[in-house]
């Protein structure tokens, strides 16, 4: 089966929102940056250096300060550019120690929406989670799930040269059910730091190497 990459990705679990429209009224105020593992705070902005595949590019994310309402929860939008994609956009939900982004799979008649949840910041160390997914859209699509699992929290990390501290890294496992029980497709593995975001992103297929990585370069939060 062939990898999906989270790098062009939408996905929602079961237990979160299975449609959305842009909010009216006030907007929700975003939790406080300081202590997020993902701050959504209007301004913010991530600059990524990736390897896909043997290609390179850099993508640019800035919060807008505009929200998404999906069954009752705010999603922070999130509007960007990189090289290979001139348009980007991606909504964050944070709440409740949970940590979601939102993607797309595939193109045209196969694009498929999906929310990952990236943490769960209570979880301690070796703890996992399993989220059924709802997938809105596409076609062929088939049954999805992921796991999450904490693999090291307060830890220091060095990416880009530069030093990060109270860092959680947890591991996305994406799995798939074509009728014979669910199989890992893809491995994600997710370094966020307290109050910066999202510093690495690796991705992998079970028993491979690292094949896909996003590494920050810069930011600004508000």
């Amino acid at each position: 089966m062939k990898k999906i990459s989270l790098l062009a990705v939408l996905v929602m679990p079961a237990f979160f929102f299975t449609g959305c429209k842009k909010s009216s009224g006030n907007s929700p105020v975003a939790p406080s940056s300081a202590d997020s593992y993902l701050p959504v705070t209007a301004g913010s902005s991530w600059d990524y250096y990736a390897q896909v595949a043997g290609y390179t590019d850099t993508i640019s994310i800035k919060m807008t300060g505009s929200t998404t309402r999906i069954n009752g929860a705010d999603f922070f939008t999130a509007t960007g550019v990189s090289h290979f994609n001139k348009t980007i956009v991606e909504n964050f939900y944070e709440a409740n120690h949970l940590y979601v982004e939102r993607y797309t799979i595939g193109g045209d008649i196969y694009a498929t929406n999906i929310d990952v949840v990236l943490l769960n910041d209570s979880l301690a160390v070796g703890h996992s989670f399993t989220a059924a997914v709802t997938t809105i859209g596409g076609v062929d699509v088939p049954l999805m799930r992921i796991i999450n699992t904490t693999v090291e929290k307060n830890i220091t990390k060095v990416v880009g040269g530069q030093s990060f501290s109270g860092v959680i890294h947890t591991r996305v496992d994406l799995q798939y059910n074509t009728g014979s029980g669910f199989e890992t497709n893809s491995i994600y593995d997710y370094f966020m730091a307290k109050g910066i975001g999202i510093i690495e992103m690796d991705s992998s297929v079970p028993g491979g190497a690292v094949d896909e990585t996003q590494t920050i370069m810069n930011y600004t939060v508000k």
